[in-house]
Order: structure tokens, then C-alpha cells, then sequence
């Protein structure tokens, strides 16, 4: 039970994995205050050294601050989070378009 999530962390050539039981179920929300407060939110998560079975992980992010790149999915449908997630270095790439219902990017 629960809702599970990855967070990554790329900084400085350094990948940090961590994890958590009920993560995904807000995950979109919890990453909406950009990078600067979001990296430490996912770096007090429980860190582990192996990925979760692909089955039970219902929501996952990059956070990679080398590429000033954000990655992430959820079941979060089309909700405008997305855009400003997509927004936080700066950078909304094309890509992107598709997960934000193509609105506004």
C-alpha cells in the first residue's frame, strides 16, 4: 500500500536516489517551488542504493541541476503544475509540451 516515488538528484557529477512510501500521490506539488527548496525535500527522503520494482513506483523525478533539467511523472493528468515544474531553470523544452496538454508553455 501507499503511493510510491523516486526522487533523483543529479549535482555536480553526483546522483543521489532516495525514495519514498506516499511521494507520488503529491509529487507534482511538492516539486512546484523550484529547485531550490525542492532538492532539499527530496534529499530527507529515505536514501537508498537500488530502484523499486517498476510495477509499485507510481511516480518519479530528476531533479538535475548539471542539465538544469527537471523530469518527473505522476498521475497527476493534465494539472497546470506541470507547466511551472517546467519552467523552474528557465527552460521549457519541447518535449514538455506533450505533458503540460500543450497549454500555455
Amino acid at each position: 500500500m501507499g503511493s510510491r516515488a523516486h526522487y533523483v538528484v543529479m549535482q555536480d557529477g553526483r546522483l543521489g536516489l532516495y525514495s519514498s512510501q506516499w511521494g507520488a500521490y503529491q509529487l507534482e506539488l511538492d516539486l512546484l517551488p523550484g529547485p531550490e527548496l525542492a532538492t532539499p525535500f527530496a534529499r530527507r527522503q529515505r536514501e537508498v542504493s537500488s530502484w523499486m520494482w517498476e510495477p509499485d513506483c507510481e511516480g518519479a523525478c530528476l531533479i538535475d541541476h548539471d542539465e538544469r533539467r527537471l523530469l518527473l511523472f505522476c498521475h497527476c493528468g493534465a494539472d497546470r503544475s506541470y507547466r511551472l515544474a517546467a519552467l523552474w531553470f528557465g527552460d521549457a523544452r519541447p518535449y514538455l509540451a506533450g505533458l503540460a496538454g500543450g497549454v500555455g508553455l
